[in-house]
């Protein structure tokens, strides 16, 4: 739009930023007609978060505007130095610039490039709103002449479909920035701005717990909210995206927040603990089996035995009919009677108790039932080396993560608990799987060593619960998996 110089306001002795408009753009009576009517609308804001215009006009053909100077840098700079900023002073810069955004709508001006250049810090690390050289009125209805003025990372997919703005359009911008500034990298990434721009327009909101797994659910729902594709789903005002990041500071803010946030999710149980615990109660139903027959088949004779036994201990004592020994002289002995012999009893067969089969673990099993996810209906992320493969391959290969920290991340998916990957890896490489954006376990994937059209499967029991977000990130740099598809059940 122009170039800035630094200048001295020598009336009242004050640092001034003086921007010098292009003189291509002053020679488009149109569009210098539209900015001159916004700019004075600029000048009267009057906002602790918007830097402050003092005066605009023009010298012998040159126009320019007379602003606030700021010294602390932008947003751009800070991300450039730290990689990122922190959840919390995400939050901050969020409510300083959707406050200052809100005081231009209020007077009917809405921004159109809201980016990390255009947010300013001063000695007090106070965020600025910055540049409204592109801003419209909401009466203004040519838009320079339908061009798409704005930065390709941050543009509202209206702008792109050259269909009307609003506020709306300024707090898609504003999400991208935070997505930005909190993750350290720019909602999409593309080769040229082209394809970025068709991400825009695609639908598919990343989240931000795919790349800050441990930020509150609060701040991640209002950013991605404010960056819904359709401006209808996005925040009916900036009262309302104001209060959402408000509840998110107050809860990362407590104490208890973070040790309360951990428990969310938990892993009740490992793969080789349920194939332990499925063993041993296997041998317990064998060993209850086996004493409940010897108990029905050897019952009887047992207690046979020691009703025998009890009578010879006795020497001949007959409790219920006991009659008064006498002297052995008086006594005569009765004529000995010989007993029947008692015919034999036929002893039973014992059948053999039936030995339980072992579950044997089967190469590449799929389990029956459950929801079968095609990998190529997920989104891929990480550059070059995360991305849909299918069409290029003429289906042989689908979902392709070829590097580390390349992912990709199903939404809203039912409740399981287990999930079975059907991959092809040449060599050992390992995913971990993240819940929420929570990382919750490392799988280790086996390589088949071959690659062309050989799938393997396995399956991890882990509990999924409903309408959670997993996302499958590819920890090794060396390797290279190809995701054809999971089924959770």
């Amino acid at each position: 739009m122009g170039t800035v110089y630094l200048g001295k306001d020598v009336t009242l002795n004050r640092v001034v930023a003086v921007k010098v408009l292009k003189p291509e753009l002053v020679s488009d009576h149109k569009f210098m007609a539209t900015f001159l009517r916004e700019a004075e609308i600029t000048a009267s804001l009057n906002h602790p978060n918007i830097v402050q215009v003092y005066a605009f006009g023009q010298h012998e053909g040159v126009y320019y505007l007379v602003v606030e100077y700021i010294s602390g840098g932008t947003l751009d700079d800070k991300i450039m130095t730290l990689g990122r900023v922190t959840e919390l002073e995400g939050i901050e810069i969020g409510l300083a610039v959707a406050r200052g955004l809100e005081c231009a709508a209020l007077r009917g001006l809405i921004h159109r490039d809201i980016k990390p250049g255009n947010i300013l810090f001063n000695a007090n690390n106070t965020p600025k709103v910055v540049d409204f050289g592109l801003s419209l009125s909401f009466e203004t209805t040519d838009h320079f002449d339908g061009e798409i003025w704005g930065t390709p990372y941050y543009v509202a997919p209206e702008k792109l479909e050259r269909k009307p703005e609003d506020f709306r359009s300024d707090l898609y911008s504003l999400g991208a920035t935070l997505f930005h500034a909190i993750s350290g990298r720019p909602p999409y990434e593309g080769e040229d701005p082209n394809d970025v721009a068709m991400k825009h327009l695609s639908g598919k909101v990343v989240s931000l717990k795919a790349f800050v797994p441990d930020i509150s659910d609060q701040v991640s729902y209002a950013v991605s909210k404010a960056m819904a594709r359709n401006p209808d789903d996005r925040y009916e005002s900036y009262a309302a995206f104001i209060e959402q990041l408000e509840d998110g500071k107050r809860r990362i803010t407590d104490p208890n927040f973070r040790s309360m946030q951990h428990r969310d999710v938990a892993i009740l149980e490992t793969e080789s603990s349920a194939k332990f615990n499925l063993w041993l109660i296997i041998g317990l139903i064998a060993v209850v089996v086996g004493l409940i027959g010897l108990f029905v088949w050897e019952g009887s004779s047992l207690f046979k035995n020691d009703e025998t036994k009890a009578a010879a201990d006795l020497n001949g004592y007959n409790p219920t009919g006991h009659t008064p020994a006498l002297a052995p002289s008086a006594v005569t002995p009765p004529k000995s009677t010989p007993k029947p012999t008692p015919e034999p009893k036929p002893t039973p067969t014992l059948e053999p108790t039936p030995t339980p089969m072992p579950i044997q673990a089967v190469e590449n099993a799929v389990p029956v039932g459950g929801t079968l996810i095609e990998a190529e209906s997920g989104t891929f992320t990480g550059g070059a080396g995360a991305r849909n493969d299918k069409a290029a391959s003429g289906g042989q290969y689908v979902g392709n993560m070829g590097g580390v920290g390349c992912s990709v991340t199903f939404s809203k998916v039912p409740a399981a608990s287990s999930i079975t990957l059907k991959y092809a890896t040449l060599g050992d490489s390992p995913f971990s799987l993240y819940i929420n954006g929570q990382k919750i376990q490392e799988l280790p994937l086996k390589g088949n060593g071959v690659w062309e059209g050989k799938y393997t499967s396995e399956t991890f029991n882990i509990n999924i619960p409903e309408g959670a977000t997993l996302t499958l990130r590819h920890d090794d740099k060396n390797g290279n998996i190809n995701l054809d598809c999971i089924i959770l059940k």
